[in-house]
């Protein structure tokens, strides 16, 4: 989210530092990989709204950087209710959809099995994460950003007119400074801002085969019996590497600095299992996993906010890397102060 700040900001013509303490391209929080899940398909307003406004920002940034980003290719949403909810929600904004039995699905997507009416939305997709993450931060350069990768930073100063922030390579004095720093940022944030907690875990979706090449893999995202508020498990085919399947926000508690260690047998297990009961297009053996950090809310909100001088965007985790385009210009309107944080993202 920082670097689409970034790359928004520097388009507007500000003055732009962007530090990060880890090295460029690092694997350290949850933005990494080669996969993150686009989709339209939300049951709350506020979100399906964001997905939209962010399709066209996405090809916009496909165009400014030369190279795809965003693989179409259709996504499916099931689960008790989500034709309901979701399906309302996207009839309500005019999002094409269909509302499809679950035996005719199943026809459709033989790998997959539902039990439940299923929402189609073709829009959704496959967003390359490393790239989108590149473009962002290699156009704010060509705007003139001035990165500071592998830097420890923090805010020591905050007054009326100035932000005084702290890095191994000398002071840095801004007018406005933005933490964008995922399970790490409050304890970046200055502390009067009263964040909500972030619960942070370590997250490890895994790679499973698919038993025929063959079958057509859209997106997908399970609900559970709270009608579709809840994920129960989502999932992408990646090409060359199989399926991607990951259970959403069940992974260990941690502090964000301690070492990631390998997937426990009983998560290995569960995920296993998992795919076992809804996926039988996918051998339920992994063939790799992957290792990422979830910063989340108690309300499952992001966080998005400014006090004085500084503004706060965290707790992204699990679904925000959809929106970063969006986001990114609507934290950066934030900084310059032309517009208010949408009530749901405020502090509270």
């Amino acid at each position: 989210m920082g670097s689409a700040v970034a790359q928004w900001l520097t388009a507007s013509g500000a003055a732009v530092v962007l530090v990060d303490r880890f090295a460029r391209g690092h694997t350290r929080g949850g933005s990494h990989g080669d996969s993150r899940i686009f989709r339209l398909a939300y049951p709350e307003h506020e979100y399906a709204q964001l997905a939209v406004k962010s399709l066209p920002m996405w090809r916009d940034l496909e165009e400014k950087c030369g190279r795809g980003l965003l693989v179409r290719t259709g996504g499916v949403d099931h689960g008790p209710g989500v034709v309901r909810t979701i399906g309302g929600a996207l009839a309500r904004l005019g999002v094409p959809f269909e509302a499809i039995h679950p035996h005719a699905a199943m026809e459709r997507w033989p790998g997959m099995r539902f039990v439940d009416e299923v929402v189609f939305q073709p829009d959704a997709g496959r967003l390359d994460a490393d790239g989108a993450v590149n473009a962002f931060q290699s156009l704010a350069e060509l705007s003139g950003a001035t990165p500071r990768f592998g830097c420890r930073a923090g805010i020591s100063e905050v007054t009326d007119r100035r932000v005084i922030v702290a890095t191994e390579s000398g002071e840095i004095e801004a007018r406005v400074v933005i933490v964008c720093a995922g399970p790490w940022s409050p304890l970046l944030a200055p502390s009067d801002l009263e964040l909500p907690p972030l619960r942070v875990t370590h997250e490890q979706p895994a790679y499973f085969p698919v038993r025929r090449p063959g079958d057509n893999w859209p997106v997908f995202v399970h609900y559970d019996a709270s009608g579709g508020h809840t994920f129960a498990g989502y999932g992408l085919e990646v090409p060359g590497r199989g399926v991607k399947v990951g259970l959403h926000a069940s992974g260990a508690v941690i502090d964000p600095d301690q070492v990631q260690r390998p997937m426990s047998r009983e998560v290995a297990a569960e995920l296993a299992r998992y795919v076992a009961s809804w996926l039988p297009g996918l051998e339920p053996s992994p063939t790799e996993t992957v290792s990422c950090i979830y910063d989340s809310t108690p309300h499952g909100d992001f966080v998005i906010d400014r006090r004085g001088r500084v503004v706060v965007a965290c707790g992204f985790s699990g679904h925000g890397f959809k929106f970063a385009p969006a986001i990114g210009q609507l934290v950066a309107k934030l900084a310059l102060g032309e517009v208010r944080a949408p009530i749901r993202f405020r502090f509270r």
